[in-house]
């Protein structure tokens, strides 16, 4: 069962997603609980996260 949603990574301005998140809501008759917004700050190592950002550093040392 799903009780809401919450968006992660959102980028730019929060104000121009109320349409969506209203669309949401509506079409899935669950609420959004949040948006969560687009860290680019944050330095996660490798194996402790899913690494889609940079999946080329990602890789050990002599594996392509």
């Amino acid at each position: 069962m799903t009780a809401g949603f919450i968006i992660n990574r959102f980028k730019g301005d929060i104000t121009l997603f109320e349409d969506g998140k209203k669309w949401i809501e509506d079409h899935t008759e669950k609420p959004v609980f949040g948006v969560l917004p687009w860290f680019s700050h944050f330095n996660i190592e490798a194996e402790d996260s899913v690494v889609i950002e940079n999946p080329s550093t990602a890789a050990p040392p002599g594996i392509p």
